[in-house]
């Protein structure tokens, strides 16, 4: 019974410390260079100290952050977008699952292209997944690049 109870005690532990790391801020950001893939992972539209709205661009697996949150995409978990070269009736979508972390917590959220999540203290949403979908030379899931559009809250 000891022995399972020091299991669980070090996994979670484990966990904890891996958390802390993922999410905690770092003095260095690496670059990781990707053809066809912009070199920055986090590009705000005014300094982020006067900052009400910004634009964060971020890829699989490398973070973007500012205005208090962090949004790590894991995966695609749908896309349906219609290939440029197409007349489609519908339009598709995109949906990607992600870590966000806020002010208040972490938590696993899946955003969708167009539709904005709301926080105790912001509304983000997913406005653009590049490069745009084709009928041919489709782009790895790797070299997607999620755009959101992060904006204070107003209504408080």
């Amino acid at each position: 019974m000891r022995g399972n109870i020091a299991i669980v005690a070090i996994v979670a532990i484990a966990l904890l410390l891996g958390t802390i790391y993922l999410f905690a801020p770092s003095k260095e950001v690496p670059l990781t260079v990707v053809p066809g893939v912009p070199s920055t992972s986090a590009i705000t539209t005014t300094p982020a100290a006067e900052a009400d709205q910004i634009t964060l661009r971020a890829h699989i697996n490398m973070s973007a952050e500012g205005l208090g949150i962090t949004i790590l995409p894991l995966e695609v978990t749908e896309d349906s977008r219609c290939p440029m070269e197409v007349q489609c009736v519908w339009a598709g979508t995109v949906k990607v699952r992600t870590t966000l972390a806020t002010p208040s917590g972490v938590g696993v959220q899946v955003f969708e292209l167009g539709k904005t999540i709301t926080t105790e203290t912001r509304t983000i949403t997913l406005v653009e997944v590049l490069p745009l979908k084709r009928t041919t030379n489709t782009a790895p899931v790797s070299n997607y690049e999620f755009i959101f559009e992060v904006k204070k809250r107003t209504d408080l």
